[in-house]
This record gives structure tokens, C-alpha cells and sequence, in this order.
């Protein structure tokens, strides 16, 4: 399905769609020996140069990525 999409011709409706897209999210389970112990699915992570899945570090880091 590589190049299925291609994408929006009008960038406002890109917008709206990506915006809507990237709270589609999943949590993956399981990182043992820490709290809290998922990471939430990056819908994007492929657009970020050197991303890595990494657990929230703390409880106030626990959330979508933004």
C-alpha cells in the first residue's frame, strides 16, 4: 500500500486530519520494572528523525504524544 495516499491538496483539510489522526492512539504494554510500565503509539513516529519508544519517566509525562 506504499504510496497509496497521497496526500491533501488543500493543507487545511491536511491540518484538520492530522490533528484528528494523532489522537488516535494505543498504548503498548508492556515495559517490566517500571512505573508507569506502557508507552503510547506515536501515529507520526516515522516523520521523527532518531525517535525512539521510550516509557513515560515520570507520572506527569504520561500522556499522548503531543
Amino acid at each position: 500500500m506504499q504510496d497509496a495516499f497521497l496526500g491533501f491538496s488543500d493543507k487545511t483539510r491536511e491540518q484538520k486530519f492530522r490533528n484528528r489522526v494523532k489522537r488516535y492512539v494505543g498504548i503498548w504494554c508492556c515495559v517490566t520494572d517500571h512505573t508507569p510500565g506502557h508507552i503510547y503509539y506515536d501515529m507520526y513516529w516515522d516523520e521523527k528523525p532518531g525517535w525512539k519508544p521510550k516509557a513515560p519517566q515520570t507520572p506527569a509525562d504520561d500522556h499522548p504524544p503531543l
